[in-house]
């Protein structure tokens, strides 16, 4: 018996290396920045009011209001505002920068220009 507690005390409690983690979450915001960057151009056109599709056409045709930031408000101005948040987001997780936070942003940034 004592075998199998000292094996989950070491599986759980003994210290272990980050690398892994932390190439998975470089590899993770170089992609999310790669993305971001192809999106550029494009942001006027697919995402804010003056493009070619609105939110209340969206929200018209699919008899709800889509889940996404762009909801509150889909001027360009706002749109450019959370493009470069999503940007500055995803630079900090990429090099570890307060990367709780800043993993919440991406993701909620990310599903907001993915959605």
């Amino acid at each position: 018996m004592t075998r199998v507690v000292r094996d989950w005390d070491r599986f759980w409690f003994e210290a272990k290396t980050t690398r892994a983690l932390s190439l998975y979450r470089i590899g993770l915001g170089l992609v999310v920045l790669v993305d971001a960057a192809r999106r550029a151009p494009w942001l006027d056109m697919l995402y804010s009011d003056l493009g070619l599709i609105t939110v209340e056409t969206l929200t018209e045709h699919l008899g709800r209001t889509p889940s996404t930031l762009f909801a509150i408000d889909a001027s360009p101005t706002t749109v450019w505002l959370l493009f470069v948040a999503w940007v500055v987001s995803a630079a900090c997780f990429t090099v570890g920068l307060a990367t709780r936070a800043s993993s919440v942003a991406v993701f909620v940034l990310s599903a907001s220009f993915l959605a």
